[in-house]
């Protein structure tokens, strides 16, 4: 039975504003200019739109206000043709304000109101047999970001999507608790697909910092595939179906203006062509590509292009992706 959705992005949906070529000694200086846009991020929100761009029939699960930015939000995954039926409104929760202070480097730091002013949100209730039977995947686009999702919440939900006969992912993001593996521990037992950044790869990892030992520390969950995403150095990929290790370059060819987002691109372009069924060296391609867009841009999702474009930077990049050639897409 054909199902209503590709993919399903739950979790965090934000009210952006970068703000770029910020000098890295800011807090020492006087009045300086800068760069200042509005703009809309979060992983789960960057990763849907992301997906649609793909191709993909992408869903958003989130939790937002009756605001002015729960507003600009909708109005933005409308405009980037993602589902929003899924978006849960409360008019006693504000919408999450994030402000990105973004180097000449790329390099960003985040302003945003914590877990401590936030005292409701996404929970496995929320997420019913129902709302999960409509997808072909689920991606839990952030551990550590949701606070009544994380633990046994995010567990629960990942043991009824492997119930129904959904493939599921995670990414994760930063742990300002210092907590890490417990908030994921429970997910990861049931997700195929585990690809965090190196620097949450290692404390998740309960302070691993070498890829293989990482590899062998997650192995006891049954993963089908352990990646970790290494910035400038590209991607690393561990198959525990095949015991068979991947290693992608990045495919970046201009400047890096804006590392927001570039990870949560990475994963859409990787699921995109898992999901179609291509080979790994072609979702590690991909999601190179779809990254390197993101990274030549400002803001966690408006460089993000069509399959076409992304097939092309791939090509241009000197890297051919054989599941789209096979399919006329190149």
């Amino acid at each position: 039975m054909s199902k209503q959705f590709d993919v399903i992005s739950l979790g965090a949906a934000n009210f952006d504003v970068p703000v770029t070529n910020v000098p890295h000694d800011i807090m020492s200086r006087g009045g300086f200019h800068v760069d200042i846009r509005m703009a809309t991020g979060g992983d789960a929100l960057n990763g849907a739109i992301s997906m649609a761009s793909l191709g993909m029939r992408a869903a958003l699960m989130s939790y937002v206000g009756c605001d002015e930015f729960g507003d600009a939000v909708l109005e933005r995954l409308t405009e980037a043709k993602v589902d929003t039926s899924l978006v849960i409104r409360d008019p006693e929760f504000m919408t999450t304000v994030a402000y990105l202070l973004i180097e000449e480097s790329g390099e960003r730091h985040i302003l945003k109101h914590g877990d401590a002013a936030v005292t409701r949100g996404l929970n496995a209730s929320h997420v019913t047999d129902e709302i999960l039977s409509a997808a072909r995947h689920l991606h839990y686009a952030s551990v550590n970001s949701n606070k009544y999702l994380d633990g046994e919440d995010i567990g629960d939900i990942f043991a009824r999507a492997k119930k129904l006969g959904l493939t599921t992912s995670m990414d994760a993001g930063y742990d300002r608790e210092g907590i890490w593996l417990p908030k994921a521990e429970k997910a990861l037992y049931n997700c195929d697909i585990f690809f965090p950044s190196y620097s949450e790869a290692v404390p998740i990892a309960e302070g691993r910092e070498d890829l293989h030992e990482m590899t062998e520390f997650f192995r006891k969950y049954g993963l089908q595939y352990f990646g970790c995403k290494l910035g400038a150095e590209g991607a690393y990929l561990y198959d525990y179906t095949e015991e068979k290790e991947y290693r992608m370059g990045t495919l970046l060819r201009g400047d890096v203006v804006d590392t927001t987002g570039a990870g949560d691109a990475f994963f859409a372009g990787f699921l995109c062509a898992y999901l179609r069924g291509w080979s790994i060296e072609d979702c590690l391609a991909l999601g190179s590509a779809q990254s390197a867009l993101i990274i030549e841009s400002v803001g966690a999702n408006m460089g993000v292009r069509d399959l076409a474009t992304a097939l092309q930077y791939a090509k241009d990049s000197g890297c051919i992706i054989e599941g789209a050639k096979k399919e006329g897409l190149i």
